[in-house]
């Protein structure tokens, strides 16, 4: 490699001060929720698999500004009327207890172009202020 940044994909465990991040599966879609209640994108929906781990040692509160999906220049924030409709499974405003992990999902709605670029990035940090970050690639 030519730098020392260290590079994260699917399936790897990425260790952000003390919570461990780990996205398991990307998915896009047009549409989430169930046959009784579903939510069309206002364009696509991408859904990540992610488990969070909670290393410290108080309860951590998920919030939507854990998450930001990089893309050529471009930051996407969560999608808080999608994660509505991922019901139980979306992890926003979820508590972790110390040395618990929570998995779910967390959701954008983005250009489709963006939800199936290889280049797109998840950033992940800690804490409200951001002030440790790291970068997961989404390419699969």
């Amino acid at each position: 490699k030519e730098d020392d940044t260290v590079s994260y994909g699917i399936g790897d465990v990425v260790n952000v001060e003390d919570v461990e991040y780990l996205v398991s599966n990307v998915s896009v879609t047009k549409s989430v929720g169930d046959q009784y209640l579903s939510n069309n994108a206002n364009d696509t929906y991408l859904v990540i698999d992610i488990s969070i781990t909670n290393h410290g040692n108080e309860a951590l509160s998920i919030s939507d500004s854990f998450f930001k999906l990089l893309n050529g220049g471009n930051e996407y924030s969560t999608d808080s009327t999608g994660a509505i409709y991922l019901g139980d499974t979306s992890i926003i405003y979820k508590e972790i207890n110390p040395e618990v992990t929570l998995q779910g999902q967390i959701i954008f709605d983005v250009p489709e172009a963006v939800a199936n670029d290889m280049q797109t990035q998840l950033q992940v940090q800690t804490g409200y202020w951001g002030s440790a970050t790291e970068v997961i690639s989404l390419s699969r």
